[in-house]
């Protein structure tokens, strides 16, 4: 076992500078409804389909075959869940994109190890706003080639297509997001199955462009953050509610009579808040993005073998936790905590932005204060794998937030 002891540091981001990856709205199908990144659905009826583009631009290596994921809005729905509709296009829930359509390709539901799924039911998850795809080349001599020096110019690599599923749901703004290294993706292999890291990239569904307050913001900032977890995810709890003295620690919900309480915290748009909004206003919470100038300087704790690490923080008690971790040439697993914990009350949502894994870890039932370890499994992809802290917030029981350096300790138990 090898223990680091974090020490909070600002990095410079590595970013691939030979490939650029993108994702867009499609623009002939929602022409004159797209500004910027953001597509306004405010006059969609339930039903009607959002189409999202995939782009490969620029790449100096040969594509054999990608997997990406899409985490989008509650209120999106994949238009269906039979593996069979997502290999031949059927219905255009996922088909290839105008680049590689005429080459030889395999389309599927991608399984963490690539493998097919029966019904898509692992790698699809409506409820959650979660999609994994994949496509391989098969035939070799189809492989886009590109080389340093001589990029080749790419373009479309895949188009899904979601339906709106809730045109009532109020929202001045959600996000899609596309994640294209990590955990979630043995993505853009090259001839010698190399994994090639790349970055994310963001959307933003408009569904009511008059809203004024973020779903799930806890506080009525106008600001959605990690500051807003406990509060909005304790408004979905059975028993808290409106008037609950916790969520109404930052704001004075209970006097709300206009229904902003209902928009703001009903999660996935079924018209009632309810136990199963819960983790899906603590999953709004997690950012979608980061400025790569945010972090200046990058401490890595370098690893050699497979393993796992826990954070640990040592006796501090709150209601909540966000950690952001950079990994260098690591697969990191989604993050976990143990079943006392959660007995206790602790949930934890993740995700993978980039380089970057970041979790909240929050208590709504304020069972315990008591934080509980984090336990992230990870896989070696590359020579200088690496971990650093990037960032770390705690939130009292007062939901103030406080700073504090965790221990990590990291464990080299399996051999590649």
């Amino acid at each position: 076992m090898n223990k680091l002891i974090g020490a909070l540091c600002v990095c410079v981001l590595s970013v691939a500078s030979f490939a650029q990856l993108s994702m867009r709205f499609d623009p002939v199908a929602h022409a004159g409804l797209i500004t910027g990144n953001a597509l306004d659905v405010s006059g969609f009826a339930n039903g009607d389909p959002i189409y999202v583009e995939v782009l490969l631009e620029n790449f100096e290596f040969t594509l054999a075959g990608f997997e990406f994921e899409l985490r989008f809005p509650p209120y999106m729905t994949a238009m269906s869940v039979v593996d069979n509709d997502w290999n031949t296009g059927t219905g255009n829930v996922f088909t290839a994109g105008s680049f590689i359509s005429a080459l030889s390709v395999q389309q599927l539901p991608a399984a963490a190890d690539g493998s097919l799924i029966a019904n898509n039911n692992v790698t699809l998850i409506n409820g959650e706003g979660r999609v994994r795809v994949g496509v391989l080349f098969t035939v070799t001599g189809d492989r886009p080639v590109g080389s340093v020096g001589t990029p080749n110019a790419g373009g479309v690599i895949g188009r899904l297509c979601f339906a709106l599923d809730n045109s009532a749901c109020d929202s001045s703004g959600e996000t899609i997001s596309l994640t294209m290294s990590g955990a979630t993706a043995e993505i853009f292999a090259d001839e010698t199955a190399t994994q090639v890291e790349m970055g994310t990239t963001n959307l933003t569904v408009v569904l009511n462009g008059a809203a004024t307050i973020p779903r799930a913001d806890g506080n009525h900032s106008g600001t959605r953050t990690f500051a807003d977890v406990v509060p909005a995810a304790r408004a979905a709890l059975p028993g808290a509610g409106q008037c609950d003295a916790v969520v109404n620690a930052m704001y004075d919900w209970c006097t709300d009579a206009g229904g902003e309480f209902l928009s703001t915290f009903d999660g996935n748009c079924d018209g009632t808040i309810s136990f199963t909004d819960v983790v899906i206003n603590a999953r709004l919470a997690l950012p979608g993005g980061f400025n790569r100038t945010q972090f200046k300087k990058l401490e890595y704790f370098e690893v050699h073998e497979n393993g796992s690490f826990v954070v640990n923080s040592e006796g501090r008690q709150g209601v909540a936790t966000q950690m952001v971790l950079n990994m260098r040439d690591l697969k990191l697993s989604e993050p976990t905590i143990s079943p006392k914990a959660r007995e206790a009350g602790w949930a934890i949502v993740s995700d993978t932005v980039g380089e970057n894994l970041v979790y909240i870890l929050f208590n709504a039932s304020m069972k315990s204060f008591d934080i509980p370890a984090v336990t992230v499994a990870y896989e070696i992809s590359g020579k200088n794998a690496g971990i650093a802290m990037a960032d770390v917030d705690y939130q009292a029981s007062d939901l103030q937030l406080f700073k504090y350096t965790p221990l990590v300790e990291v464990f080299e138990s399996v051999s590649k």
